[in-house]
């Protein structure tokens, strides 16, 4: 059994994100997809005066579980280096 992983925002779903997870999904057995949460994501877009993710870490998991090609989805969070 071949296991992939792919991680991302998924705030402002669009075709670029369903390609990737159909091409994800097609190169492996099962595809496990991880959410970014909001904190790292907002960590970054301070920078950049740009305030994302605009939906909740809850909310685009829900909507990637019925988008996302019977993928396991889980909350991905990264450290923070500063």
């Amino acid at each position: 059994m071949t296991i992939g992983y792919t991680t991302g925002v998924y705030d402002l779903f669009h075709i670029g994100h369903l390609n990737l997870l159909k091409n994800a999904r097609g190169l492996c057995d099962m595809l496990i997809v991880g959410v970014t949460v909001g904190e790292f994501v907002s960590a970054i877009n301070d920078f950049c005066n740009n305030p994302r993710p605009r939906f909740n870490a809850y909310s685009r998991q829900i909507f990637l579980e019925k988008y996302s090609m019977n993928a396991l989805i889980e909350k991905f969070r990264q450290a923070i280096r500063g």
